[in-house]
């Protein structure tokens, strides 16, 4: 998979976006916005996705510093989002539950 520039920052900005804007509006599926095209934005599984791919194509490293903040934010959301089940922050818990 190829990395487009800045395409990291934009997918941890809006990632960090959703662990500190409303929740609601994402995670009740009558009020979400998603359109069905992952790549417009509009639905938040595709930067986590994004994330989690960047993760694996780093060094070691910097895959490790980068996971740390990602899962900080992974918490924050699975914190304040009671309707978002995970079993285990290894599982792609957002493409089901977002």
């Amino acid at each position: 998979m190829r990395f487009w520039p800045g395409a990291t920052e934009k997918a941890f900005w809006h990632w960090a976006a959703l662990a500190h804007g409303p929740l609601k509006r994402i995670a009740d599926r009558f009020t979400s916005t998603r359109c069905g095209i992952p790549e417009c934005g509009c639905d938040p599984g595709y930067f986590r996705d994004h994330l989690e791919e960047i993760l694996h194509a780093l060094p070691k490293k910097s895959a490790r510093e980068l996971r740390m903040l990602v899962w900080d934010l992974d918490s924050k959301i699975l914190r304040r989002a009671e309707v978002i089940r995970a079993h285990s922050p290894d599982v792609p818990w957002w493409r089901d539950q977002l």
